[in-house]
């Protein structure tokens, strides 16, 4: 996948996220990374311009969880779901729901995000992996059964 820098701005604004993609310095490999261009000079020095892991190349533009980690609370296109919804979502990678708009969201539970998702069709799809929806699962029921 080429860097499209309008893919990119579409995506954050898809999310509600307000965010100056061109301050952005953009690195790639396996995946398209990002970091702040402030910075570049003094990262090349120390050969650290890896940043932080955006997106996957491929076809299309596949965001990373990584994504809900470092813009997260920014994020304007969040849905939040119950504990039902959430084991639900967790334990199979995706649930039943109606929702506006088809394309990515950030799921929230009691108020804080927690995963990335994607809407469609009447599914929303989670993009964690198997195992660590598996650690997320364990945690939030021991969690949620020591209130």
């Amino acid at each position: 996948m080429s860097l499209n820098l309008e893919n990119i701005k579409n995506f954050f604004k898809k999310l509600g996220i307000k965010i100056d993609v061109e301050k952005l310095y953009f690195t790639s490999g396996k995946t398209i990374r990002i970091t702040c261009a402030e910075y570049i000079k003094e990262a090349e020095k120390l050969k650290a311009i890896h940043g932080i892991a955006m997106f996957r190349k491929g076809n299309v533009l596949n965001p990373t969880s990584t994504i809900v980690f470092a813009f997260g609370h920014k994020a304007k296109n969040r849905i939040t779901l119950n504990y039902k919804e959430l084991i639900t979502f967790l334990e199979k990678g995706e649930i039943e729901k109606e929702l506006r708009e088809h394309g990515y969201v950030l799921i929230e539970f009691c108020g804080k995000t927690i995963a990335l998702g994607f809407y469609k069709n009447g599914k929303l799809k989670c993009f964690m992996s198997k195992e660590i929806r598996k650690q997320l699962l364990e945690a939030l029921k021991l969690s949620y059964n020591q209130k």
